[in-house]
């Protein structure tokens, strides 16, 4: 190929020859040449320009190290003690209320299992048609107004809102199920008093609702029926995995109330009181039984009475309108207002008695429109013998 290039020569009148083929490499370098330099061209930015950049990241990087500085200094304890809230969870073991028996050992009181519904705001989402479509669900499973639930939740003031307590058992079981997909909602554990018999003995055991109120014996003997939950430190990594725990305090349950109320003899009274009053046309009424030798009070019933159930699990607003109407948390044995004369009428039978002024059978009809008898039953004969032998003593 060289020696047909050399025949190719191109003569000119100088004594320089060129190649063919030196033509096509000097297009060939012009061509890099003018591509080197068009792809290299740069043009340098004004001062103006590099002013405003440089003082943006320097405000930038001053503002980052302020922030910076007040985390790390200034409000140290304040976001350690978050941290260490995150990081370490106080977990409460539940105990047991103490029970209430009467004096023959038989159980009044006991503690029922109960489930709630509760959220917590915090953990609802943040989107408000996802926090929308949540809401909806659940008060279709519960049976509550959405509108109701949506107020509830919004006006709270707590970090965690009742939803709905003591959850039935189908409900519960829709609960269980789908609870994973309601962010914000969970189900807690909890005890509810259920009363033996509510009516016969609620103005005597009082009741205990799931806020702590407490009336009665309930309330009286609070401090001993009083449960201590435990405590478990759990600790946790920033993945909110388990690391470790340990217990802190175990839990103590209440102890035990014995009293010397007889069960039987309550609710034979309850039963035969209630049908003196129903007889005599009268609502209200009262009857204690005591041993006369140690002064214990063996009966305590007040008409009209309540299901202290209702106020231990739940009640309607129609249940609390009519006790309210029927003035049914009164006490007519222990706050009724009996004239202190009345407690002389047994030593006067007495007295009568010893004399032979009347028989031990002799029956006396109180009249009407004169107040309230020794049990509060108008138009009802008394037995002496009945009285004397403390079946009947108020």
């Amino acid at each position: 190929m060289n020696l047909n290039l050399a025949k190719k020569r191109i003569k000119f009148s100088s004594l320089d020859e060129i190649a063919p083929e030196e033509i096509f490499l000097d297009s060939l370098a012009q061509k890099k040449e003018n591509d080197f330099f068009e792809k290299k061209f740069e043009v340098p930015l004004s001062k103006n320009i590099s002013r405003i950049f440089f003082a943006f990241i320097f405000v930038l990087i001053s503002v980052l190290f302020i922030n910076n500085f007040r985390f790390q200094v200034l409000e140290r304890d304040k976001f350690l003690a978050l941290a260490d809230g995150n990081k370490f969870i106080i977990q409460k073991v539940r105990a047991e209320r103490g029970i209430i028996y009467d004096r023959n050992l038989r159980q009044l009181v006991f503690n029922q299992p109960s489930f709630d519904l509760v959220a917590e705001k915090s953990n609802l989402p943040k989107i408000e048609q996802e926090k929308f479509k949540i809401l909806k669900e659940v008060s279709g499973i519960i049976k509550k107004d959405f509108a109701t639930l949506k107020k509830e939740i919004e006006e709270s003031r707590g970090a965690e809102i009742l939803v709905s307590e003591n959850l039935d058992y189908q409900t519960l079981l829709i609960l269980e199920t789908k609870i994973r997909e309601l962010p914000g909602f969970q189900i807690k554990n909890n005890t509810v008093r259920d009363y033996l018999d509510g009516e016969i003995f609620s103005h005597v055991l009082g009741y205990k609702r799931k806020t702590g109120r407490t009336a009665g014996l309930e309330n009286y003997y609070d401090e001993a029926l009083k449960e201590k939950p435990g405590e478990i430190l759990r600790e946790r990594d920033a993945a909110g995995n388990l690391i470790s725990q340990k217990i802190v305090s175990l839990p103590e349950s209440g102890k035990s109330l014995i009293l010397t109320l007889d069960s039987q003899l309550q609710k034979k009274i309850y039963e035969e009181l209630g049908k003196a009053l129903e007889s005599a046309g009268v609502k209200v009424g009262a009857a204690v039984a005591l041993d006369p030798k140690t002064g214990e009070v063996l009966s305590l019933v007040s008409f009209p009475s309540f299901d202290n159930n209702l106020f231990s699990k739940g009640m309607s607003t129609k249940d609390w309108e009519l006790i309210e109407k029927e003035n049914l948390l009164f006490d007519n044995a222990i706050s009724g207002g009996h004239q202190a004369g009345s407690t002389i009428k047994p030593l006067l039978a007495v007295a009568a008695l010893e004399e032979k002024i009347i028989s031990p059978d002799k029956k006396l009809t109180p009249q009407r429109g004169r107040g309230k008898s020794l049990f509060g039953i108008v138009g009802t004969q008394i037995s002496f013998r009945n009285l004397l032998i403390g079946k009947f003593m108020v």
